[in-house]
């Protein structure tokens, strides 16, 4: 599905999901925002910290740990970010029927807030 999402925006000449930035800023007030719908819709699965929350079936995927961007496998751009929120992964669901885009950008804010303070400043300067 991901895949499919990308050839959409390479056909319609819309930058690469990897070229999208967050179209809000990030402020205090962003990330609260982003905090309190990430509490609503992910703590099922990754804990109030950002890190896995073990599933019970000894056979299903582990969450990613949403400390640790570097590991993850489908990016940490605001684009791919977006992408993998909105239309998931083939280990989680997405969220393009229970999230508005506006607020699937207010998480990524949140998320963003967990990473260590280098990569944290560092992505928002390369975006």
């Amino acid at each position: 599905m991901l895949r499919t999402s990308v050839l959409v925006w390479l056909l319609a000449g819309s930058p690469t999901p990897q070229a999208r930035t967050n179209p809000f800023p990030h402020t205090p007030q962003s990330i609260e925002t982003g905090r309190r719908i990430y509490f609503k819709r992910c703590t099922r699965c990754h804990d109030a910290k950002g890190k896995p929350v073990l599933p019970t079936d000894p056979g299903a995927t582990r969450p990613a740990d949403l400390t640790r961007p570097k590991e993850w496998e489908h990016g940490m751009t605001d684009g791919e970010m977006f992408d993998t929120l909105r239309e998931g992964t083939e280990e989680m669901a997405g969220f393009k029927d229970k999230l508005s885009d506006d607020e699937i950008w207010r998480v990524i804010h949140f998320v963003r807030s967990l990473w260590p303070e280098e990569l944290r400043r560092r992505s928002y300067e390369d975006n």
